[in-house]
């Protein structure tokens, strides 16, 4: 019997793109599929708008807004609970290739199921947006391979340092190795921080180029307060940081955060053009919230106004 694979599509209040990545899904080869969409506290219940359009999609209702972490692990949890062999996580503005599955799974199968797999991320020009990620030790610094390359430059399977939450594929036992995403990231670097954690525990990530997916790209942050993003990159870099550099780089982390936050002290003391800015102001204070031990949401209104959506 074929390997049953829950595919887990994380929404917030994106039922178009939702839309036309179920589509696709509903559209691949693999026969034993579930596909499930997690609705993260969307606006409205979108989950079951698709669910009326889709008969027999699977949905999971969350009444607020967790977090791309949160939602994550409330998918994975219904997965395990539904039987699931294997574990694939998507953005919701992702569209796969038909054969994405069957390619996932027979690498799975070929490599090991105590592995991750992260497949060739495209960009909508048919140029590349990841293929595997790559982090700079000893800064932790991650960045993914290939960005705005043609795709036929990355043909080869390889270890990788990461993969991207935008599309994970692992055996649902692999997930319960690593353990699951960091809640307290929120949003941003919790994909780099379980992954850094899963190779702790033996697990080895694998860029499969033969797997491939289209991604839509910043299609939700790009229409939310910029100061989120702001907020989460600068304070999850350093939490990152602390959390899996060596002790002589946690030293270094604490003396980069100090400089930091005092240049950011004088400039807005001096400079009125730096007390008005918003977005630089959120980046100081998720510095200052990584001195207080502020973990979750940032502490800025999430809103994002749907966009039409047929009932």
């Amino acid at each position: 019997m074929l390997p049953m694979v829950a595919v887990l599509v994380i929404n917030w209040n994106g039922a178009e793109e939702t839309r036309a990545c179920v589509s696709a899904l509903l559209a691949t080869s693999y026969a034993r599929k579930r596909i499930c969409v997690v609705d993260n506290g969307s606006g409205l219940d979108e989950s079951a708008i698709l669910a009326r359009e889709f008969p027999g999609l699977d949905t999971l209702r969350l009444p607020d807004n967790i977090g791309y972490a949160g939602a994550g692990n409330a998918g994975v949890r219904w997965a395990r609970a539904a039987g699931a062999d294997y574990i694939c996580m998507l953005n919701n503005d992702t569209t796969v290739e038909p054969d994405f599955l069957d390619v996932l799974v027979r690498a799975s199968e070929e490599l090991g199921r105590h592995a991750v797999l992260t497949p060739l991320i495209l960009r909508p020009d048919g140029r590349v947006w990841s293929a595997g990620g790559r982090l700079d030790w000893p800064k932790v610094a991650g960045e993914h391979v290939g960005i705005g390359g043609d795709p036929d430059d990355f043909r080869e399977r390889r270890i990788v340092d990461w993969a991207s939450g935008c599309a994970l594929f692992a055996s649902a036992s692999t997930f319960a190795q690593a353990g699951p995403l960091d809640e307290r990231f929120f949003l941003y670097l919790e994909d780099v921080e379980w992954c850094l954690r899963a190779r702790r525990r033996g697990v080895v990530i694998h860029y499969v180029p033969e797997a491939r997916i289209w991604h839509g790209v910043t299609k939700t942050i790009g229409r939310i307060d910029p100061r989120i993003s702001r907020y989460y990159a600068y304070r999850n870099y350093y939490l990152l940081g602390f959390r899996h550099s060596s002790p002589l780089w946690k030293a270094w982390f604490s003396a980069h955060l100090c400089f930091t936050l005092a240049k950011a002290g004088l400039r807005n003391l001096l400079s009125a053009r730096y007390r008005a800015d918003a977005v630089y102001n959120a980046r100081t204070r998720a510095l200052l919230d990584v001195v207080a031990g502020r973990r979750g949401k940032a502490p800025y209104e999430h809103r994002l106004e749907a966009p039409p959506v047929s009932v």
